[in-house]
């Protein structure tokens, strides 16, 4: 374990979690062949520190553990199946098709994406609550956007 990436990397969330607006998030995940959601609030684990493909960034991204998926399961509930996740994959994006899947499947609405950053609105909100959506290797951010946040404020 290289420990200046883990200090990093704690660096990074912890500056997340302060720019963030909502602290309640939903996980995605696929099981065997269904498409599991957890819920749950102010909880960031298996986030791992890369290099961003799109510009000269690092980047936050979510890689759970198989125990972490293990222990996902005892609380995560079943949003659909494998096959009709693939079947409504859209923007080339896993994360926007959860989106999706949780605003028809759940809401009932159209999804209609948007492109609002994380500390100015919530991905989606259900029952007046707002969440984060993250999907199984999903990005939380990368650091150009968290620092462009930060000088914001």
């Amino acid at each position: 374990m290289n420990i200046y990436k883990e200090m990093e990397k704690a660096d990074y969330l912890a500056r997340y979690k302060k720019l963030v607006f909502t602290e309640n998030q939903i996980y995605g995940f696929p099981y065997e062949s269904n498409v599991y959601i957890y819920i749950t609030k102010n909880e960031y684990f298996d986030f791992y520190l890369n290099k961003s493909t799109k510009n000269d960034s690092k980047t936050l991204d979510w890689r759970p553990t198989k125990k972490s998926i293990e222990r996902m399961l005892e609380k995560a509930t079943i949003l659909c199946t494998v096959e009709e996740f693939e079947q409504n994959y859209c923007y080339d994006n896993n994360g926007r098709t959860l989106e999706k899947m949780l605003f028809t499947k759940l809401l009932n609405q159209t999804y209609v994406p948007d492109t609002v950053r994380f500390d100015k609105g919530a991905d989606i909100t259900i029952n007046n609550v707002p969440y984060s959506v993250k999907y199984l290797r999903g990005r939380l951010s990368d650091m150009k956007t968290i620092e462009t946040a930060e000088n914001e404020k």
